[in-house]
């Protein structure tokens, strides 16, 4: 009696292809030369795509050690340059700390005088609020002089070098990351700039408010000479206040100013030196291409919405789909363990492409491959591109590899979690990294089911969808019989008069019938049975 061995199955975490025999058919099958050669070509194919791979990631890592040294360099001094200003600021402040002191002494020495006799503590204690409340009032009152609101509004358009009128069109937003930070023409000194979408306890905030106080207090006389002497009379709290209010009041600006007006997108896009890539090819085997930064106009802003997006999608995945069903029934791509990527949310964006001069190139779409996507899902996705198309479009619109985006597997609805992709679609390092482990949940990553080796996830799955139709088949039989028992009670309606009931006959609508799907003996073709026929080049 012959004893079969059983066959060893990877992990289902694993993104290692369970074990099959070298044509990629289930052992004991017969193997036609046609296959074995094209099975062999898509081996081939796939080391190549893996050695330019391996180069391309090579010169980025160098690209980024570079660029790791650089931004490291710039950090310290940026650093020691923060803890010089830092320390000035400390000592300013300890010095109006101690001239605060000196006069509060000299305040309290009558005080203490009056505070002497037991008799009198009562006396000294209601002159020393009485000084105080008078000190509150004169500080509210200097508050409001149009000279103090003037050197405070001096004081922030000097520090942030935007000139006197400040307008929501005029105030400059916070640099990003890439950018360089500002400094005021003809010298080396930084300018303030603020967080106008955060509040003024936002950290990057607090420094440049610090200083607007400080500058207001040692060189407000300068500004304004006018207000030199309401200065004095002004509460550190109460100016504190003030200038806090007055940040609210500009960044109410700024962001009427961005809504009415959004600013221009900022995108850059890849100029290639070589022509068009020929069918078949993929992603990695784009020639060398140059970076160019490109204003997007607001006219074209929304072109890519996210029904767009999601429609590109569906295209790229129908065209994916033709191509992978005209393989043998025994290829090993098409294997049902693969079935799980062929859905919608495993695709990638397709972006608009733009041109040099900021307008749309609607010869090409910029698709942006997933940095969560596993090896076996990569290498999958580009054995399937390069599979001849067997219904290829009339007019090809070309897609170009564009920057790796690092964005979540997309989340389905509760009701809907087969749209999740699988747990072998996904890098286990991604998942690890940060806090990519908060997007473990079933509603953006599912199990991988029986074909990886997870039959527990299979029955649960299965159990899910049995207890889902038999919902679905009670809430349409309650439909019906709530259909019905309306429909009964429209027949009789109430006359005036008796209470006697009179039957009328229900109106017939009328129908526009039933569209002709057959027209001179021709079958009509729909939109849904033309989507096979695009043409993609990159996963």
């Amino acid at each position: 009696m012959n004893s079969t061995r059983p066959e060893a199955r990877a992990p289902a975490s694993s993104p290692i292809r369970p074990p099959v025999s070298s044509t990629g058919r289930a052992p004991g099958k017969s193997v036609t030369a046609t296959s074995l050669v094209l099975e062999v070509n898509t081996l081939k194919q796939r080391l190549d795509r893996v050695e330019a791979e391996n180069k391309r990631q090579a010169g980025d890592i160098e690209r980024l050690k570079t660029e790791a040294r650089e931004d490291r360099e710039q950090a310290l001094n940026e650093l020691a340059a923060l803890q010089q200003q830092v320390a000035d600021l400390f000592q300013d402040v300890k010095k109006k700390n101690e001239e605060s002191d000196e006069s509060d002494n000299d305040r309290g020495k009558d005080t203490e005088i009056e505070a002497s006799g037991s008799e009198s503590d009562d006396e000294s204690d209601s002159e020393v609020d009485q000084k105080s409340s008078k000190d509150v009032k004169k500080s509210k009152a200097a508050l409001k002089d149009s000279n103090i609101n003037l050197l405070i509004r001096t004081v922030f358009s000097e520090a942030m070098a935007c000139g006197a009128k400040l307008t929501g069109d005029r105030l400059p937003d916070y640099p990003g990351p890439d950018e360089t930070w500002p400094v005021k023409p003809g010298t080396t000194e930084k300018v303030i700039r603020f967080r106008w979408d955060q509040g003024p306890d936002h950290r990057d905030n607090i420094e440049g408010l610090a200083f607007i106080i400080l500058e207001i207090r040692t060189n407000g006389a300068q500004y304004v000479p006018t207000a030199a002497s309401l200065l004095n009379m002004i509460l550190p709290a109460h100016l504190k206040a003030r200038v806090a209010d007055k940040f609210k009041r500009l960044a109410n600006e700024a962001k009427r100013h961005k809504k009415v007006n959004p600013p221009p997108i900022r995108r850059v896009i890849n100029v290639s030196s070589s022509s068009d890539p020929a069918e078949g090819e993929t992603d990695h085997a784009i020639a060398d291409t140059s970076e160019v930064e490109v204003v997007v106009p607001m006219a074209t802003q929304k072109a890519d919405t996210s029904g767009k997006l999601a429609s590109r999608r569906k295209g790229k995945l129908e065209v994916r789909k033709c191509k992978r069903d005209s393989l043998p029934a025994d290829h090993l791509l098409r294997h049902p363990k693969y079935d799980s990527a062929m859905i919608e949310n495993a695709m990638s964006d397709d972006e608009t492409a733009y041109q040099p001069n900021s307008e749309i190139d609607p010869s090409k779409f910029i698709s942006r491959p997933l940095k969560y996507r596993s090896a076996e899902l990569i290498a999958f996705l580009n054995d399937v591109d390069a599979i001849k198309d067997p219904n290829p479009a009339n007019k090809y619109v070309r897609r170009e590899r564009g920057p790796v985006i690092n964005a979540p597997p997309i989340m389905t609805a509760a009701n809907k979690p087969e749209r999740a992709i699988s747990r072998w679609m996904v890098d286990v390092q991604w998942l690890e990294t940060g806090s990519n482990y908060e997007y473990d949940v079933p509603r953006r990553i599912r199990e991988n089911g029986e074909h990886w080796g997870d039959v527990e996830s299979t029955r649960a799955e299965n159990t899910r969808k049995r207890v889902q139709e038999e919902k679905e088949e009670q809430k349409q039989k309650k439909r019906k019989s709530d259909d019905f028992e309306e429909g009964s009670s429209k027949k009789k309606t109430k006359t005036k008069g008796k209470g006697k009931v009179a039957k009328t006959k229900g109106k017939k609508e009328k129908g526009k019938g039933k569209q002709k799907e057959k027209e001179n003996g021709q079958e009509i073709q729909g939109p849904h049975q033309m989507i096979c026929t695009q043409t993609i080049n990159v996963r």
